[in-house]
């Protein structure tokens, strides 16, 4: 009984550990994504969505480069 107690306690440190790990391999992830030029486009190429990280690329505010659509 004791050495599952033990077994369990010692799961668990390797689960927090484990978890400590994929925090912080998310938070890296998402620091990452906010540097990256991202964008949709729609079927004639225009620009969806743009992020802030494309934008400054560009030199262009982000809603500069929203679609016109000529009706």
């Amino acid at each position: 009984m004791a050495l599952d107690m033990l077994e369990m306690a010692a799961g668990n440190t390797e689960l927090d550990r484990l978890r400590g790990i994929a925090a912080r391999l998310t938070a890296r992830v998402v620091e990452l994504r906010e540097r990256l030029g991202e964008t949709c486009l729609d079927r004639d190429f225009r620009f969806v969505r743009v992020n802030d990280a494309l934008a400054e690329m560009n030199r262009l505010p982000v809603n500069a480069h929203r679609p016109i659509y000529v009706v």
